[in-house]
């Protein structure tokens, strides 16, 4: 196996630090370097749609909750891990660009609802599938199998997070 950027680093890091867990630092430095990679190559097709990742994620997200693409802030702003003010901003841009309308709550006058246009609709589609296109030339080096057997892992992972198996002591020095 080639050995790669992240080998070179634990090699280093093992000769410094010979009682750190090298595997842990491995799966974290790998995490960051992917991490940044698809953002990097994402940012790039996404700015041909003239859209930042935080525009993108929002109108994707209310693309994907159904033809209608309707959610309360409070909705777009758990699902995509943001601050209700981040997303304020968001919105109002977006809103701006005509992508999305915000408007009173149906149900509740106090609460607001926002709606993707017509027009974000189709730009978060063709974002989508570029978006798409670009993460599965990134991964189908993998056979089918193995990107299966990875995100299985992966999102054993994550939902151990979510259930906070994961000592919150540990998460809250990250914060």
């Amino acid at each position: 196996m080639q050995t790669s950027i992240i080998d070179r680093a634990l090699i280093d890091l093992k000769r410094e630090f010979p009682n750190i867990d090298g595997t842990a630092k491995g799966i974290v430095y790998s995490f960051f370097y992917l991490a940044n990679h698809f953002s990097r190559t994402g940012g790039r097709v996404l700015e041909e749609f003239g859209l930042s990742w935080g525009e993108y994620l929002v109108i994707s997200t209310l693309r994907r909750s159904g033809p209608r693409g309707t959610m309360s802030p409070t909705s777009i702003s758990e699902s995509i891990g943001m601050s209700t003010g981040g997303l304020s901003n968001l919105l109002r841009r977006l809103e701006k660009s005509g992508l999305v309308k915000r408007a009173p709550s149906k149900r509740d006058g106090r609460g607001v609802r926002v709606e993707i246009t017509a027009r974000g609709h189709k730009l978060a589609e063709e974002a989508l599938s570029a978006i798409s296109a670009n993460q599965l030339a990134h991964v189908e080096s993998l056979p089918a199998a193995e990107r299966a057997h990875l995100y299985a892992t992966l999102r054993t992972l994550v939902a151990r997070f979510e259930s906070g198996s994961v000592s919150a002591s540990i998460l809250e020095g990250l914060r």
